[in-house]
């Protein structure tokens, strides 16, 4: 009991610490101001200020805020809820769900800093501040999930998590630090699987749940525009040419379940072409904030697949 109480009082100074570290973080730079009057184009037609907006700096800042706070408010009143707390502890998962999992985290990181970035962006900051604090924001709102994750029962601390986390924040910072471009994104695709029936506890027993939960049903992409890649200024420059991957036959996290030997797990690797929405120029702003979370999901168009059952197949239409 004295060892469950001071594992109690030190997740709750490592929680506080790492808010209080992170509104410092990102509410420092808002001191800045910039003398520039000179704009810059971004992305979807946005036109960013060069000179600080205050207004849109306490917009932009306090959602990044508002968002962190969330995040630990959900994780310990929600997620870790009924979660027996440990001594700090590692654990070894890159085997699971045939990576499929690591690949979620990269997205979600280059998601994350991508938000951030454009939100400082539009508030005004400098390039620089805003790859620095914002670019950081998929790394930096991610790894407290996995130091909680060390804190508690039926988890561990994963370096696998961490490198994923960490090379999807760097995919984009990098990206816009070198080109001013995102000539590589990372996309998403969903379609529900028939492997949820066979471990709905895990893998979901709504199409909702599996929605988050089962990897069967998951694809991971990364989009390059043609012309961007090639330098064929005659394709349109939102035209992509997009490779997958994915998992299949997952019914359990590393091992599949022993009550069904026939299915086996399999990787899948796809080649397709995409759509970048970002490189297309829409004027209306509603329009352009709705297509901008629609861009996160791969579009659904003809694919090609291998996996490692040696197939090769063609998918008229794939999503």
């Amino acid at each position: 009991m004295k060892l469950m109480s001071l594992v109690g009082v030190n997740k709750y100074l490592l929680r506080s610490s790492i808010l209080i570290g992170f509104i410092f973080f990102f509410m420092l730079p808002v001191q800045a101001q910039y003398s520039a009057s000179t704009t810059t184009n971004g992305p979807y037609g946005y036109i960013y200020p060069d000179s600080l907006i205050q207004s849109r700096a306490n917009i932009s800042v306090g959602g990044m805020i508002t968002a962190y706070t969330g995040m630990i408010v959900f994780m310990e009143y929600i997620w870790y809820r009924d979660k027996a707390s440990t001594p700090f502890h590692f654990y070894n998962d890159n085997q699971q769900w045939l990576q499929m999992d690591k690949f979620g985290h990269s997205f979600s990181a280059y998601r994350e800093s991508q938000l951030a970035y454009h939100a400082m962006r539009w508030a005004g900051f400098s390039k620089k501040k805003a790859l620095m604090y914002g670019g950081s924001m998929g790394f930096f709102l991610q790894l407290p999930i996995d130091i909680w994750d060390g804190l508690n029962e039926g988890y561990g601390f994963s370096w696998g998590d961490v490198l994923a986390n960490t090379s999807g924040a760097v995919l984009f910072s990098a990206q816009e630090a070198i080109w001013d471009e995102q000539i590589v994104r990372l996309k998403h695709s969903y379609w529900p699987s028939d492997y949820r029936q066979y471990n709905p506890k895990l893998l979901g027993d709504t199409h909702l749940k599996s929605f988050f939960l089962d990897y069967n049903g998951r694809t991971q992409w990364a989009s390059a525009s043609i012309s961007r890649i090639t330098g064929i200024k005659s394709i349109p420059s939102w035209l992509c040419l997009s490779v997958g991957y994915s998992g299949g036959g997952m019914t359990d996290k590393e091992d599949n379940l022993p009550q069904y030997p026939e299915i086996t797990r399999y990787r899948q690797f796809f080649l397709s072409i995409d759509i970048d929405i970002a490189r297309m120029k829409i004027k209306n702003p509603y329009v352009r904030s709705l297509l901008t979370i629609a861009n996160m999901f791969k579009f659904p168009a003809p694919t090609l697949e291998y996996n490692q059952k040696g197939e090769f197949k063609f998918r008229p239409l794939y999503f």
